[in-house]
């Protein structure tokens, strides 16, 4: 399991997984260092949806994302060591976080 020597326990038990949100674009403004890289520690199981919430991108901004150079939805899980690349749609077609 790719990361697996670097999850750590939650205080409660759970495992938890590193990912980096990387907001590009109009996205930057809602997160805190305005363009950096957010490393975040999120629950095992958790979605991009849970990622982006904690990076601070708010419900209601639509947004695309990609990991690794594919298209990934709010529902899609995430692994230990993913780097979630999220922009504004393109011409539409973006997703919104439900609120």
């Amino acid at each position: 399991m790719p990361g697996a020597a670097r999850q750590k326990r939650h205080e409660r038990g759970s495992l938890l997984m590193h990912v980096t949100v990387e907001p590009l674009g109009n996205v930057r403004r809602y997160v805190s260092g305005s363009g950096s890289s957010v490393a975040l520690d999120v629950p095992a199981g958790s979605k991009v949806r849970d990622a982006l919430a904690a990076a601070g991108i708010p419900a209601g901004v639509l947004w695309n994302a990609s990991i690794g150079g594919r298209l990934v939805y709010a529902d899609t899980a995430l692994v230990d060591g993913d780097r979630v690349l999220v922009f504004s749609p393109i011409g539409g077609g973006g997703h919104e976080l439900p609120g």
